[in-house]
C-alpha cells in the first residue's frame, strides 16, 4: 500500500505542476512581449500593477478549458491520493494494534 500511495502522490505532483504551468503560461501573455522592465515610480506601484496582471490571468486562466480540464485532472488526483493514503493510514493502524500488547484491567 505504501507505494500505492507514494504514486498517487506523485500523480498528485505531476497534475499540479501542470496546472501550474498552463496558470503560468496565462500570466506570462498577460505581461505583454516586452520582458524589460521599464522605469517604475514606486516598489508599490510595481507590485500593483503585477497583482492585477496575475489575477487577470488567473481569471482568464481559468475561462480556459485546458486549464479547467487540468484543474479538474489534479483535483481527482489529490482525492484518489487522500484515499489511498488513509485506506494504508488504516491497515497500518489495525496492524499497530494487533502488535500491541494488551492491557489488563486491574
Amino acid at each position: 500500500m505504501p507505494r500505492e500511495r507514494d504514486e498517487a502522490w506523485h500523480e498528485v505532483g505531476r497534475h499540479a505542476a501542470e496546472l501550474g504551468s498552463r496558470i503560468r503560461e496565462h500570466y506570462r501573455s498577460q505581461q505583454g512581449a516586452d520582458t524589460s522592465r521599464p522605469p517604475i515610480e514606486s516598489a508599490l506601484e510595481a507590485m500593483s500593477r503585477q497583482a492585477r496582471i496575475a489575477l487577470e490571468a488567473t481569471a482568464q486562466a481559468l475561462r480556459d478549458q485546458q486549464v479547467r480540464d487540468q484543474a479538474l485532472r489534479t483535483s481527482r488526483a489529490i482525492a484518489d491520493a487522500v484515499e489511498v493514503s488513509v485506506a494504508s493510514l488504516g491497515g497500518e493502524v489495525k496492524q499497530a494494534r494487533r502488535r500491541a500488547p494488551k492491557r489488563r484491567d486491574r
